[in-house]
């Protein structure tokens, strides 16, 4: 597995050359002096991760959890200096397999994923908007925790999920909302994206983040990261409760 993300971090930067990209300025060649954790999952191990740099070491998570059953802590103790992220990256994949990552966007964010999910149909960040329009006063951050408002087909596709399960159980009762407030004075935001699937309407808006940061008053850029919370007994119908957040 070690050797599958070397290669797979090898192609990407292959890529950026071949595009015309300056590999030099992927995050995946961003240096890290010191990196240490001690017993840690891939989310732990990723926020210590980011959190050496946060203006440039950006990050999309997905990952699925299932609170019935034990979770292992499955990366062991690690202490690197002096590394690159993608030598980072391919230490933590190679302690935990079930994950691997890639970079997208002109090598700019890292993705981090579970292999098995990322071809499921099921898995909702692969489903596909034609139209993902934001022109207002928003929050980023409330853009990412509640994605399922704004984009149309997954909006559409989570409430005909939620029907069916009503049909079959009954209404259950008000659904808790994502609602971010405070004294910071809300962003204007203008996002227009055409065809993208959800998790490319993720890395966008940490895109834009990063490229109107200080307009939007930011210290450094968001990442993102997504969580499927297996429970059969969910109302939401799909056997589990999808959950958005930044990192």
């Amino acid at each position: 597995m070690w050797m599958l993300a070397a290669v797979a971090s090898l192609a990407c930067i292959a890529l950026g050359w071949l595009f015309g990209f300056d590999a030099s300025a992927s995050v995946l060649n961003v240096s890290v002096e010191e990196y240490s954790l001690d017993k840690a999952d891939m989310e732990e191990a990723l926020g210590i991760l980011r959190a050496k740099d946060p203006k440039r070491i950006l990050i999309g998570f997905e990952t699925i959890k299932e609170p019935l059953k034990s979770q292992p802590v499955v990366i062991r103790s690690l202490h690197l200096q002096n590394q690159t992220v993608v030598q980072i990256l391919q230490r933590l994949c190679g302690e935990d397999p079930r994950y691997a990552f890639e970079v997208i966007s002109d090598s700019r964010i890292v993705n981090v994923y579970l292999t098995s999910a990322r071809s499921d149909a099921r898995n909702l960040l692969n489903i596909r908007v034609r139209r993902f329009d934001v022109d207002g006063d928003v929050y980023p951050q409330t853009l990412i925790r509640s994605i399922d408002r704004y984009a149309p087909e997954l909006r559409e596709y989570l409430d005909e999920k939620r029907r069916e399960h009503w049909a079959r159980t009954g209404p259950p009762g008000a659904f808790p909302g994502s609602v971010l407030s405070g004294d910071a004075p809300v962003p204007r935001v203008s996002i227009h994206l055409r065809d993208l699937t959800i998790r490319e309407i993720l890395n966008a808006i940490v895109l834009y983040t990063s490229d109107h940061r200080d307009a939007l008053g930011f210290a450094f850029p968001l990442s993102w990261k997504y969580e499927f919370i297996v429970d059969p007994a969910a109302p939401t119908g799909l056997g589990g409760q999808p959950k958005w957040d930044i990192v």
